[in-house]
């Protein structure tokens, strides 16, 4: 069977192609740390209108302006621009409803390409009580086409 000199080359095309693709890429986006700032550290600063009701319910999201955060806060005559400034920044928060009285007690964001986790760990209070628990990083702006993923963990 004969293979035409246009045959030939779009397969040989096509190789190149799919020899440049997610693989290649994986190896060019290795998984790295990103520098993250609570500020200020009180996270009772950050208010989320949009209650809970269901324990262990979670809402996480990814805020790259003022008009985005100010639609799912309820703070009352507190502007966050002199926090944050989103030209430069993004704030990933959330909060988890815990059926006891807990605290955030570690973070961490990583990026792989234009992928980020948002690790958090919440540690269990001494107090049965239902509670609301905020978290929250600011890092440094990403694009809108990043994908970000929240891992909320419960300690025991």
């Amino acid at each position: 069977m004969k293979i035409s000199r246009l045959s030939a080359f779009l397969i040989l095309a096509f190789l190149v192609v799919l020899g440049n693709t997610s693989c290649k890429k994986q190896q060019d986006c290795p998984t790295e740390e990103v520098s993250f700032l609570i500020n200020p550290p009180n996270s009772g600063f950050f208010c989320l209108s949009e209650s809970i009701i269901e324990v262990g319910q979670i809402k996480n999201y990814v805020i790259n302006s003022e008009a985005e955060y100010a639609a799912i806060s309820n703070c009352p005559n507190i502007s966050i621009a002199s926090t944050i400034d989103f030209s430069t920044s993004t704030l990933l928060i959330g909060k988890i409803n815990t059926p006891y009285g807990a605290s955030v007690v570690a973070q961490r964001v990583t990026r792989s390409c234009d992928n980020y986790a948002y690790t958090v760990k919440v540690q269990k209070g001494l107090v049965a009580v239902v509670s609301e628990v905020i978290y929250h990083v600011i890092i440094p702006k990403i694009s809108g086409a990043a994908k970000v993923t929240f891992d909320v963990q419960q300690a025991p």
